[in-house]
């Protein structure tokens, strides 16, 4: 066993040495600046290594289940029971050694990724290899597995972080423009939300009822936003709104545009990302601001009318 563990890290190290004497040694370094390629590279040549050393291990006991007629058992025949899954446990054993120097060189990728859409593309890999692992005989309680399994967490973590480590970097002290269009950061916020939403709808993860969008996830990354950062910002780029009817105007043409943009981008996930009812409650919530702000202006803009007429004592009516 040690012999076979030696002789996998050695061939795992090898792939990250330049000047490696390995055949056929292609140094997984060079694709470093791509994390996705990167983790998935580490992992794929993992993998290979597990296959060829699974291979091997069970044509040592492959003489287990076969009984050629008019000759004594073998060793191997008489103690069937006994060995039942020891091919397993030594490739378990074979692989322990080989745990600790691929953490090493995931976690040096996981832990400084600060991008939550990489974040969110990690876990997904991570996850398919824990089961790709598992599928050739590694045990789910083996270092390997369960180092995966702690990176994948990791990375799940950091993917609400990342959304509000940029929340946090929001500078709403910039002037609004005469167009009142939504800010700048409101669109890319969204935009990041969506691109997220797309790939969490592709990987399958809806069937997950652990999943990441939780109701904590949905209100810290699309309620709190908008209720904690863009009213307050409009409400502060307009302060005589109360007094000033053409102020009132301008800031309720704002919030509509921006509530109207924040719609349009969430829609398309209304029976998807928010069909359980926790979710929907969320998407609801955020929804209603565009009809009261409707109303609010349409209010305000049939009382300017009247006003303007002379026929204000008829808009109660």
């Amino acid at each position: 066993i040690n012999m076979r563990s030696k002789k996998n890290l050695d061939e795992f190290l090898s792939q990250f040495d330049v000047d490696s004497s390995f055949k056929n040694s292609r140094p997984i370094v060079l694709s470093a600046h791509d994390p996705i390629r990167y983790l998935g590279d580490v992992l794929a040549y993992v993998h290979s290594l597990i296959v060829n050393e699974a291979d091997f291990v069970k044509s040592l006991f492959k003489f287990q289940d076969k009984h050629i007629e008019n000759t004594p058992k073998s060793i191997l025949q008489e103690n069937k029971e006994f060995l039942k899954g020891l091919d397993n446990k030594v490739l378990n054993d074979i692989f322990n050694s080989l745990a600790n120097s691929t953490r090493i060189r995931l976690e040096q990728i996981v832990r400084f990724e600060d991008n939550a859409i990489v974040n969110f593309e990690i876990t997904q890999l991570l996850k398919l290899y824990q089961l790709m692992f598992e599928k050739y005989g590694i045990s789910n309680e083996s270092s390997m597995v369960s180092n995966l399994n702690d990176l994948e967490k990791l990375a799940d973590v950091k993917i609400l972080t990342a959304f509000l480590a940029s929340l946090e970097k929001v500078d709403t002290s910039g002037q609004i423009g005469t167009e009142l269009l939504p800010p700048e950061w409101l669109s890319d916020h969204f935009n990041k939300v969506v691109e997220l939403f797309e790939k969490y709808e592709q990987s399958g993860a809806l069937d997950d009822k652990n999943g990441l969008l939780d109701r904590t996830f949905l209100e810290k990354v699309i309620l709190n936003p908008v209720e904690n950062i863009l009213i307050k910002q409009i409400q502060s780029h307009f302060p005589f709104a109360k007094k000033n009817e053409e102020e009132k105007i301008k800031m309720l043409i704002l919030e509509i545009n921006c509530f109207d943009m924040i719609k349009s981008r969430l829609a398309p996930f209304h029976s998807t990302i928010f069909g359980e009812e926790y979710c929907r409650e969320i998407y609801d919530k955020v929804i209603s601001y565009l009809d009261t702000f409707t109303k609010q202006l349409q209010e305000v803009q049939n009382r300017h009318i009247f006003e303007k007429t002379g026929l204000f004592l008829y808009n109660n009516l």
